[in-house]
């Protein structure tokens, strides 16, 4: 029951929707609020199936936090939890990010994905068509 309360708690706060504000009451407050997105994103990347809300909230975290610290951090975790074809638009969109860490992790992850996930594929050849076609109004000159 604790474990699932702070990991809603966690998925909670980097949605905004919560404040940590009284367990980090010896944090100076112009930090609380960035200590405790930092300590979510811990949280929730240790686990090993998170739900729905909270790889929302770490999606948010990754494109919408205001600290690139925060942004690298869920990069990070979100390109160890989910699967190569669902994190390689999201690794994309990071590569773009305006932090040099969030730019890094991102290209980082990139990096490790399975090569079968970027593989050129040739596309078969139409077959050409025996005769020149001829186009009504077209001399072909």
């Amino acid at each position: 029951m604790h474990v699932e309360l702070a990991r809603e708690q966690a998925a909670d706060l980097l949605l905004g929707r919560d404040r940590f504000d009284t367990i980090l009451e010896g944090v100076p407050p112009y930090l609380r609020a960035r200590v405790a997105r930092r300590a979510a994103v811990r949280c929730l990347g240790e686990q090993t199936r998170p739900t729905s809300l909270e790889l929302g909230a770490l999606i948010h975290a990754a494109t919408r936090d205001s600290d690139g610290q925060v942004r690298a951090a869920a990069v990070e975790v979100l390109a160890r939890l989910l699967p190569p074809g669902l994190s390689a638009p999201l690794l994309l969109a990071c590569s773009a990010d305006h932090d040099d860490r969030v730019r890094e992790a991102a290209q980082s992850a990139l990096a490790k994905l399975p090569s079968e996930e970027a593989q050129l594929v040739s596309l078969p050849r139409p077959a050409a068509p025996a005769r020149p076609l001829k186009m009504p109004g077209f001399s072909g000159h």
